[in-house]
């Protein structure tokens, strides 16, 4: 049949449209025809059965962790005292795409019932005890904001948060698409609700530095390299600690090119300082789950309790016990009573730094340093890819200061959609487009451009860096690719439903990454203004192919898939269905 009988046929518009419902409008918009596949099938076809998934299990090691999914959603209201009442399911899309819909959950349901909902899914789409799971104790009812200022990515007293969870799988690898919420179970009857005359409830879903990958992209360890994260508030800036001169020349010499250009190189490192151009994108791993280095984890052993792994963030230990656990005796514990220490096999994540040179130390656009003691040690991972800013004079922002009410700004939060304007007058007519469609690089200002599927990051640095700028950037950078760009049409409706008044030029220039932001950039005028947290986009141009690891797919790259049945043939000394685990014994 028609594709095989496991998939559809449809035209390339409609394919385009299913992909960020990005718009294709050439001649062939309605005649040129391809199979859309079932989740579990692929080819031209649809007739290849595809195999299970996994990470190549002589990737991780006693420095290299597989980094995994991570995904963080609340319900929220913006107005006080106001109760929520029903239900809601998560819908969980695994590495193929196949989406998977849990039971109903109760607005405030226990971590114990949400990661239960989760791993019932059927198939063992969710391996069993593999979710983890961190439901806040800084929300409650909405009778106050429901949120601690000290660890929010984005904080806002007139957000009422009711209940908030964070969620990781780690032995789902391999880069999943955002989880999604329906409150939708009966019909079009919401199921979710408050007890508000006209309804304020909303949610937020968001990855907090934390996605997983099928390739490493920053793969190249530091060896015997380790740092600590450290803040220097003179210049409101963080920095790399734990670093001497034996260290430092390491770090340099492995961090390199910052540019893709090795002939302005420069010391005997061949290497770049790094600037506000092209700084230097690095990956931090905490090495206090390697024993060899680890101090005491909160039960005040010398080794790393293994229990802790069950948590989604590396640093999190158990509430107070009443045996006198304070920062000042090793144990730092958050505004909740919760202590923080070692756990093992914690996931990286990305830091952007570059070199000062007048003070010489290693300075962080990033600032992960406020969620760590300055004791703590990492490993250094880093990459013969490279960031470049795209351009000097865009604008890349989330919310606007001078025309967004406060109920906009809230629901414009934690959204991966992200607009453009001009950051200055310094470039007459600029409207802050980034698209290569339309954009001429010239070197000067537009320095580059941007293409569908682009790696990205974004982050505040406007040249002269004050504290607002790095307030706004995130602790835990993403690194995003771009799933649709360009300037959107007018609707009589506003654009994202919004006011009818906001939909200007700033907010038809859009991004579309393709997942949520997990911090806010606000414009307020334009770079000029000290207020203006506003951001650039800075491309990253992968390693080449040989430079990276792929180190997650079919058959855990360790095996053969057959597809006819959709099996793995594990090569020699490898074993399971998707042949993730060493086997001496397998042949």
């Amino acid at each position: 049949g028609m594709c095989s009988g496991h998939g559809t046929c449809e035209t390339v518009k409609e394919i385009a449209a299913r992909d960020f419902s990005n718009i294709y409008k050439l001649w062939d918009e309605d005649s040129t025809m391809g199979c859309v596949c079932d989740a579990g099938y692929s080819g031209a076809d649809c007739s290849e059965r595809v195999c299970k998934f996994g990470a190549d299990p002589l990737y991780y090691d006693d420095e290299q962790n597989i980094r995994f999914s991570n995904f963080t959603y609340h319900f929220y209201t913006t107005a006080a005292d106001v109760t929520l009442t029903g239900n809601y399911s998560l819908t969980f899309f695994d590495a193929y795409g196949e989406n998977w819909q849990t039971a109903p959950l109760d607005w405030n349901a226990t971590c114990e019932t949400v990661t239960a909902a989760l791993e019932d899914l059927p198939n063992n789409a969710i391996p069993v005890n593999s979710v983890r799971c961190f439901k806040s104790d800084a929300t409650n009812d909405g009778h106050t904001d429901g949120q601690d200022s000290t660890v929010e990515p984005i904080y806002d007293a007139n957000m009422y948060v009711h209940s908030k969870y964070t969620l990781a799988f780690p032995e789902n690898p391999g880069k999943l698409s955002q989880i999604v919420i329906n409150k939708y179970l009966d019909g079009t009857r919401p199921t979710l609700y408050s007890d508000e005359s006209t309804s304020t409830l909303g949610w937020h879903i968001y990855p907090n530095g934390f996605i997983g990958e099928n390739v490493d992209l920053v793969p190249d360890l530091c060896e015997d390299v380790t740092v600590t994260l450290n803040i220097d508030s003179t210049n409101n800036v963080h920095y790399l600690g734990g670093l001497d001169t034996a260290t430092t020349k390491l770090l340099k010499k492995c961090l390199g090119d910052s540019n893709g250009d090795s002939s302005d190189n420069t010391d005997v490192y061949d290497w770049d300082y790094g600037d506000d151009v092209n700084p230097h994108l690095i990956k931090l791993v905490d090495a206090t789950q390697d024993t060899s280095i680890a101090t005491t984890d909160y039960d005040g052993d010398t080794d790393v309790d293994y229990s802790l792994s069950k948590y989604p963030i590396s640093r999190l230990c158990a509430k107070s016990d009443g045996e006198g656990r304070t920062a000042a005796n090793g144990f730092p514990v958050d505004g909740y009573g919760i202590y923080l220490c070692a756990n093992r096999n914690p996931p990286g994540f990305y830091a952007v730094v570059y070199w000062d040179n007048t003070d010489e130390v290693f300075r962080m656009y990033t600032r992960a340093a406020k969620d760590y003691s300055s004791t703590t040690k990492f490993y250094v991972f880093t990459t013969t890819g490279y960031l470049q800013l795209v351009n000097t004079e865009s604008a890349a922002f989330t919310t606007d200061a001078l025309t967004d009410s406060s109920t906009e700004k809230i629901a414009r939060y934690y959204s991966n959609i992200v607009h453009l304007t001009n950051s200055s007058t310094a470039v007459s007519g600029y409207t802050g487009t980034l698209d290569c469609e339309t954009t001429t690089v010239d070197g000067t200002t537009a320095l580059d451009c941007l293409d569908k599927d682009d790696y990205v990051m974004i982050i505040s640095t406007q040249g002269t860096y004050n504290a607002a700028d790095l307030a706004a950037n995130p602790v835990y950078p993403n690194l995003y690719q771009v799933k649709r760009i360009g300037r959107q049409p007018k609707t009589a409706e506003g654009l994202s439903g919004l006011l009818y008044e906001h939909d200007i030029e700033a907010y038809r220039n859009q991004v579309v990454l393709d997942y949520s932001m997990n911090t806010n950039f606000m414009f307020n005028g334009g770079k000029a203004n000290a207020a203006d947290t506003s951001a650039s986009f800075y491309k990253f141009y992968p390693p080449a192919t040989n430079k990276q690891y792929a180190y997650a797919g079919e058959c855990s790259h360790r095996g053969l898939c057959n597809t006819k049945t959709g099996l793995c043939q594990c090569f020699p000394g490898y074993s399971t269905d998707n042949c993730g685990e060493v086997n001496a014994l397998s042949n």
